[in-house]
């Protein structure tokens, strides 16, 4: 992939990434409707979600080039790796810390992990 390409892909998966927490946060606010833990549960849980994605959007296209063809593959497994245990190291450390309505906590992850099946319709990197 050429750098502008790289580029363009970054910039789409960090949309994404910008849209997933929007949701996050709106959906928070609705939550806030039902009561402050409600709205902190899916707050939390849409973090939970988010944050990971953030980590493997950079982590994914932090390479360029076809000489770093193996290097993009290696940091490709290595988000996608990293994404699954830190989605497992927050849903415990959260369990474990913080007071947060387990319901409530599953429906903000869900919700933001829903945004990626429309991510082809929303977020089209440029070409």
């Amino acid at each position: 992939m050429t750098s502008a390409l790289v580029r363009q892909n970054r910039a789409a998966a960090y949309r994404l990434v910008a849209l997933q927490a929007l949701v996050c946060i709106i959906a928070a606010a609705f939550g806030l409707i039902a009561g402050r833990l409600e709205g902190f549960s899916l707050l939390v849980g849409g973090l939970i979600a988010v944050l990971p994605n953030l980590l493997f959007a950079t982590l994914a296209f932090a390479k360029a080039g076809a000489s770093a063809a193996r290097q993009i593959q290696k940091a490709f497994y290595l988000g996608e790796t990293l994404k699954w245990l830190l989605t497992i190291v927050l849903f415990v450390l959260v369990y474990l810390f913080l007071k947060v309505l387990p319901g409530w906590l599953v429906t903000g992850f869900t919700l933001c992990v829903l945004v990626q099946l429309a991510a082809p319709f929303i977020v089209k990197p440029s070409y």
